[in-house]
C-alpha cells in the first residue's frame, strides 16, 4: 500500500492579548504563510515532505506551536511538543492507493504560554483530512495519562477548533503542586478523529507557576512552605501528630515543625532523654530533654523537687542528685521533651 505524504508546513501562532478568546482561534486560521483555503474549501499548503513529525516554537506572548512539518522527526531534540501520529482502520473516504487517510493537524497552540496561580488558557488547532474536510468529525483534549478535559469546539472558520482551560480545570484533572518559586510543565494530548475511526495526536505542553515570589502551590493554591500546615513541604503540617505523642507544633523557617510535649517516667533506671525519644515517636529527625522534676508522694523526699536542668537529660529515678532523702516505689520522674520532624 503506497503512503500519502504529508506537507511541511510553517509553524503559525496567534497573537494573544488579555484573556484568550475564540478569536484567537480565528485569526490563527488566516496567519499568513501558514495555510490558506483554496475554491473548493481544503486547507493548501506548500512546500515537499516525506513523513509526519511536529515541532515547537515560542511566540513573542508566551504562547507554544505546536506545527506539522517534514522530515521523520523534530530538528529540535528540546522541543516541548512531541510528534503527531496516526491511525486508520479503512474504510470511509480513500486516497489514491484505496485506503483511508487520517486526519492531519496542521497547527496546535496554547496561549498563553504560562500560567501563575491563576487564569485560563485557550487552546488552537488547525486540522484537515486527506479524505475531505467533511470525513473529519472533531477532536479532543486529554491529560498525557487518558483524562478527557473535553471536546474541541469548531469556530466560525473551517478547519479550525479551540477549547478554554482554566487553572481550576487543570487542578481538578490532577492537583497542581510546585515547590517554591518553581515552574512546572503541563502536556496536552489533542486528537482529531475521522468518520471511519482513523485518529492523529499530537501534543502541546505549558507551563504553571505559584502565584509571586516566595511561595509553592498545593493542591492548585498559592501558599507559603513556612506556614503551620504546609511546612517545607505541601501538606506536612506541624498540627498532625507526626507519629509522636505531642499535640501542636511550629514550623521553623519552612524548615521543619517542632513539636514540645511531657511525658511520666516511673521506670528507675530509664533516663528521660530515652523516655522522650519514645514520645517523639520513630518520624522524628532528633529529640531530647528540656526539663525534668522529681515527684515523689511518699517517704521523706519533697513533692516536687525544682527543675534539676543540668542532670534532666540523664536523670533517672536511681540516680537522683543529693536531696537528702531517698527514693521509693512513689517516686517518679517528668520530663519535658521537644521533638524535631522534617518533610
Amino acid at each position: 500500500m503506497q503512503s500519502t505524504p504529508t506537507v511541511a508546513l510553517v509553524g503559525w501562532l496567534s497573537a494573544c492579548s488579555g484573556t484568550p478568546s475564540e478569536t484567537d482561534a480565528q485569526d490563527a486560521a488566516t496567519s499568513a504563510g501558514a495555510t490558506q483555503a483554496s475554491d473548493d474549501g481544503l486547507w493548501t499548503t506548500t512546500g515537499v515532505a516525506t513523513s509526519e513529525s511536529t515541532s515547537s516554537s515560542g511566540d513573542d506572548d508566551g504562547g507554544t506551536t505546536t506545527s506539522g512539518t517534514s522530515g521523520g522527526s523534530t530538528s529540535d531534540p528540546d522541543a516541548s511538543t512531541s510528534a503527531a501520529s496516526s491511525s486508520s482502520d479503512g474504510g470511509g473516504q480513500t486516497d489514491a492507493s484505496g485506503a483511508n487517510a487520517p486526519p492531519e493537524i496542521l497547527s496546535l497552540t496554547v496561549s498563553p504560554g504560562i500560567l501563575s496561580g491563576a487564569g485560563s488558557v485557550l487552546i488552537v488547532a488547525i486540522a484537515t483530512d486527506p479524505d475531505g474536510i467533511d470525513d473529519l468529525i472533531g477532536g479532543t483534549v486529554a491529560s498525557a495519562d487518558g483524562f478527557v478535559y473535553g471536546e474541541l469546539s469548531a469556530t466560525a472558520d473551517e478547519g479550525a477548533y479551540s477549547l478554554q482551560l482554566s487553572w481550576g480545570d487543570l487542578n481538578a484533572a490532577e492537583a497542581i503542586d510546585i515547590d517554591t518559586d518553581d515552574v512546572i510543565a503541563r502536556e496536552f494530548e489533542v486528537t482529531f478523529f475521522d468518520q471511519s475511526g482513523a485518529s492523529t495526536v499530537a501534543t502541546v505542553a505549558l507551563d504553571l507557576e505559584s502565584a509571586g515570589s516566595g511561595l509553592a502551590v498545593c493542591a492548585g493554591t498559592s501558599v507559603s512552605l513556612a506556614s503551620t500546615g504546609n511546612c517545607g513541604a505541601c501538606g506536612f503540617s506541624c498540627l498532625d501528630d507526626l507519629g509522636s505523642q505531642f499535640v501542636g507544633g511550629v514550623c521553623y523557617d519552612g524548615l521543619d515543625c517542632e513539636k514540645y510535649g511531657s511525658t511520666y517516667v516511673y521506670d528507675a533506671d530509664t533516663t528521660c532523654d530515652e523516655a522522650c525519644a519514645v514520645a517523639a515517636g520513630p518520624q522524628a529527625a532528633s529529640s531530647g530533654t528540656q526539663g525534668c522534676q522529681i515527684h515523689s508522694a511518699g517517704g521523706d523526699c519533697p513533692d516536687p523537687v525544682p527543675n534539676q536542668l543540668g542532670n534532666c537529660p540523664s536523670l533517672t529515678v536511681n540516680t537522683l542528685p543529693l536531696l537528702g532523702c531517698t527514693p521509693d516505689e512513689t517516686t517518679f520522674l517528668s520530663c519535658s521533651c521537644y521533638g524535631v520532624y522534617v518533610p
